[in-house]
């Protein structure tokens, strides 16, 4: 059983990673410069808190996801044995997959087939696997938080803490985008290199917009 599919955990893993650098940098900028910065423990706590609190949002928002999708799947189950004829199943399926690929494609046993195993289907509301993907996207979140702040709490010097922690989240950044592409098929450079544009832009953008 699957919990957290690759591209769920890749791209809970990016917005933890550019969350945990928007509050580091953010409190950097207010403070004015790294030597007036508010203590490491503060950041890393204020920092830790956010991710967590965002962790929890996302992980209900994937919860709620998760159910609406299987509600709508009971919806077209539904459509579907009711359906008058042929034709009308194929025009249902064609909501779901390209029509060229439905189109004249069902031959009369698939239909009968499909009228048969559907005749008893019906998916459940939430379920255990639910919670636990929502406990998943969580840790993602925690886990991503890692990165960033452990140069502030390890280095004493505030300006080679903070230089650390960008590194440290470029790279899991990289790492994040080329498993994503190799995932994909895309290609683990490409993706890698977008990830890291795409962090260094959203954390400036949350910066510029107040944090």
């Amino acid at each position: 059983m699957k919990i957290l599919n690759p591209l769920d955990a890749a791209t809970f893993s990016l917005a933890g990673l550019v969350m945990a650098m928007s509050v580091v940098s953010s409190i950097t900028v207010a403070s004015g410069s790294t030597d007036g910065m508010t203590s490491m423990t503060s950041v890393v706590a204020a920092t830790a808190g956010c991710s967590l609190a965002w962790g929890i949002i996302d992980a209900l928002l994937l919860i709620m996801g998760q159910v609406g999708r299987r509600a709508h799947a009971n919806y077209i189950i539904s459509r579907i044995k009711s359906a008058a004829n042929q034709d009308e199943v194929e025009e249902i399926i064609g909501e779901i997959l390209p029509k060229e690929i439905t189109r004249g494609n069902i031959s009369n046993q698939l239909y009968t087939n499909l009228l048969s195993n559907l005749s008893e289907t019906k998916l459940s509301g939430v379920k255990k696997s639910d919670f636990l993907s929502g406990l998943a996207v969580v840790s993602v979140y925690v886990a991503a938080t890692v990165p960033v702040t452990l140069p502030l709490l390890m280095i004493e010097d505030p300006w080679v803490a903070l230089r650390m922690s960008n590194l440290a989240t470029i790279l899991c950044l990289f790492a994040t985008g080329v498993f994503l592409g190799k995932w994909s098929g895309i290609g683990p450079w490409k993706v890698g290199i977008s990830s890291v544009i795409f962090g260094v832009l959203m954390t400036a953008l949350c910066i510029l917009l107040g944090g």
